[in-house]
């Protein structure tokens, strides 16, 4: 039986909200140098990205976030996110850093016509090392166009092993719903600044 401490994680990010977003990554992925000749040999063309970066609030304080995901012809991803929230709780290694595992785009996943990026990936580095994430992001319109701001969700979904189950259903099984149910789960919030890009 695990630990009781496990089942904190989901809800110690309830409070995680995007407040703004932009498609500025500050990752070392470069999201518009789609089609490089390395990436081409190894992978072939990349046919989804989701790129974004913004601020997030927990504990009344912000928090930075920012990811840039490729999926390639192949089947392949590559790509990283991560969160920092030393400042917002007051632990300087309060910073999670995960790898892309795999990602999934829904298009047409409400009246505006948005794609939903769901992102599936394990923490590299921080006292959450191992971890498993699950969280989405839906590009709704371009800056500054309708018909509505991008979204993420509210909260970011966070387990130890693939196979341990929160609320009935292991990590795989959450990274698997639709995005009506994930949407109903994890809650959604506005970015009423900047842009998220799925494409």
């Amino acid at each position: 039986m695990y630990s009781f401490k496990y089942f904190t994680i989901l809800f110690l990010f309830l409070g995680l909200i995007f407040i703004s977003c932009s498609d500025k990554n500050s990752s070392p992925i470069d999201p518009n140098n789609q089609n490089s000749t390395i990436e081409l040999e190894k992978h072939g063309p990349v046919i989804h990205r989701a790129v974004g970066s913004g601020l997030l609030f927990f504990n009344g304080k912000n928090c930075g976030a920012r990811y840039a995901i490729r999926e390639f012809a192949d089947g392949s991803f590559d790509g990283d996110y991560e969160i920092n929230c030393a400042n917002a709780t007051g632990d300087p290694t309060f910073k999670l850093n995960g790898d892309a595992i795999s990602f999934i785009v829904y298009e047409n996943v409400n009246e505006y016509e948005g794609k939903m990026a769901v992102i599936f990936g394990q923490e590299k580095t921080g006292p959450y090392a191992g971890w498993y994430d699950v969280f989405f992001a839906i590009d709704n319109s371009q800056p500054g166009q309708a018909p509505a701001p991008d979204q993420v969700n509210n909260a970011l979904l966070s387990l130890p092993d693939l196979n341990y189950e929160f609320m009935g259903m292991t990590i795989e099984e959450w990274a698997a719903l639709s995005p009506a149910d994930l949407i109903m789960y994890l809650g959604i919030a506005n970015c009423d600044q900047g842009n998220i890009t799925v494409d």
